[in-house]
C-alpha cells in the first residue's frame, strides 16, 4: 500500500506546499524567478523519488520481519526523513546561501504537510482487505501514529502453526 501512495503523498504535499516555497524565499530575501519554481519542484520531488526508490529494500526488510506497527512507522518515518533532508541539498545549491533559513523554515512545512497527508491518505502500512482504501475518518497525525504504535500485526495462520512448533509442509 506504500508503495502506491507514496507517490501521491509527495505529489499532493508538493502542490499544497509550492506557492508558500515562492513567498518564504521572497520574504527571506532570497528571490526566485516565478519560471524557476516548476523546475526546482520537479528536481526537488525527483531527488525524492530516487532516494525513496532506493530506501525501498530497508523500508520492506523493516515491513516484512516485525509484528510491531509502531516500529515500522519510525523506520519509514526515518527514512523520509533522510530523503527529505537529501532534497534539502538538491533545493539550496541554485538558491545560494540567502535561502537557507527560508529553505528551512519550508521544508519543516513541507514535512508537516506530508505527514498530514500520509494521515489522509491512510492506510499505508496496515490495509486489511476488503475494507476501504481511504479511511475517511479525521485525525492529526501525531493522533495516527499514536494509534499504530498501538497496533500489533497479527500472525497468519502459517506463522502460528511454525511458532507453535507445528511442522511446516513442503
Amino acid at each position: 500500500m506504500a508503495a502506491l501512495k507514496a507517490p501521491l503523498i509527495v505529489l499532493a504535499s508538493l502542490l499544497l506546499c509550492l506557492p508558500s516555497l515562492f513567498v518564504f524565499l521572497a520574504l527571506g530575501g532570497a528571490p526566485l524567478p516565478l519560471r524557476r519554481l516548476p523546475e526546482l519542484a520537479a528536481g526537488f520531488t525527483a531527488t525524492l523519488g530516487v532516494l525513496l526508490l532506493a530506501l525501498v529494500p530497508v523500508a520492506w526488510l523493516f515491513s516484512v520481519s516485525s509484528r510491531f506497527l509502531g516500529f515500522v512507522v519510525a523506520s519509514h518515518l526515518a527514512l523520509w526523513l533522510a530523503a527529505v533532508l537529501s532534497g534539502r541539498r538538491y533545493l539550496r545549491r541554485p538558491l545560494g546561501p540567502a535561502a537557507h533559513r527560508p529553505l528551512g523554515l519550508w521544508l519543516l512545512l513541507f514535512l508537516l504537510v506530508s505527514l498530514q497527508m500520509t494521515t489522509h491518505l491512510r492506510p499505508v502500512l496496515a490495509w486489511v482487505p476488503g475494507k476501504s482504501l481511504f479511511s475517511g475518518r479525521r485525525l492529526f497525525f501525531i493522533e495516527h501514529f499514536g494509534e499504530a504504535c498501538e497496533y500489533r500485526i497479527p500472525p497468519t495462520a502459517r506463522q502460528t502453526s511454525t511458532e507453535s512448533g507445528a511442522a511446516e509442509s513442503p
